[in-house]
């Protein structure tokens, strides 16, 4: 039986490497100057802009305690603050300001918060998804895989609502005959 930690879920390995670092974790110039803009101390700016890779990289936001060190260290350098030490990162997470802080980034780079309608929809989804998948594991890649999509292609409420439909549609095939006229709508 599978496991729900072997879903698709992304989540960070526990050694990074340079070239990954230099790729996913290297702020740009408007990264810089979004945050930098907004926050003052340089501590701050670190941790924010950590999450902001972290959002990018992974869609979610983990605890900057539990993050690798090189990564931290790799956007301290990019910042040319000074290393954080743990009891930083760890006060941080549960600090009040981190809510308004990962909202302030949801916003930055473009992540609608779920609304009572994508709720149902995923919870649809599911449901319909359940009927041919038996492991909650391949139900929860589904969701995954269907949600990215979402969160890259849809334009506003009315297009989301048709993709919404028109992804369920597509996941509910067997994938062995795709619909290709479907399918188009979701390729690149």
């Amino acid at each position: 039986m599978s496991q729900v930690h072997e879903t698709a879920y992304p989540t960070l390995a526990s050694e990074v490497s340079d070239a990954e670092l230099l790729a996913a974790f290297t702020p740009s110039a408007a990264e810089l100057r979004f945050v930098r803009g907004q926050f003052r101390q340089m501590p701050t700016c670190v941790v924010i802009v950590a999450q902001l890779k972290l959002l990018q990289r992974l869609g979610y936001f983990p605890l900057v305690s539990t993050v690798p060190p090189a990564i931290i260290l790799h956007v301290g350098k990019a910042l040319k603050a000074r290393p954080l030490l743990k009891a930083t990162l760890a006060r941080y997470d549960k600090s009040g300001s981190k809510s308004r802080h990962q909202k302030l980034l949801r916003e930055f780079v473009g992540i609608q918060p779920t609304d009572a309608d994508a709720q149902t929809w995923l919870a649809t989804l599911a449901t319909d998804t359940a009927r041919t998948k038996a492991e909650l594991p391949d139900i929860i890649n589904v969701l995954i895989e269907v949600r990215a999509a979402v969160g890259v292609r849809s334009q506003g409420r009315r297009a989301s609502q048709a993709f919404h439909h028109d992804a369920i549609l597509l996941w509910l095939q067997p994938r062995a005959q795709p619909n290709s006229a479907l399918r188009q709508k979701f390729e690149p």
